[in-house]
């Protein structure tokens, strides 16, 4: 069987952006999911959609075919606000 490789990314490690932010069960929906490569566990630093500055730090929790839900990394300080729509999602490591 073929090993399924994870996509290119289009900007340097940005694999999409946040779509919407769930407050009230506490988790992100990111717009790229299991058919780009993204898998439970993976994680992700967030970066602001109008400055280069990052944000903090998401894990996924559940990759559907064409969306990820993530959650906000644990030890990481919470951000002040929630992550707005747009920001971008980068795989840094």
């Amino acid at each position: 069987p073929k090993k399924k490789t994870r996509p290119k990314t289009n900007n340097a490690g940005e694999v999409g952006t946040i779509q919407s932010f769930d407050s009230a069960n506490k988790f992100y929906v990111i717009n790229v999911g299991s058919d780009n490569g993204i898998e439970k566990g993976d994680e992700f630093t967030i970066f602001s959609a109008a400055e280069n500055k990052a944000l903090g730090k998401v894990e996924i929790s559940r990759a559907n075919p064409t969306v990820s839900i993530a959650i906000y990394k644990r030890g990481f300080p919470n951000p002040p606000v929630p992550f707005s729509s747009g920001d971008r999602v980068m795989k840094t490591n």
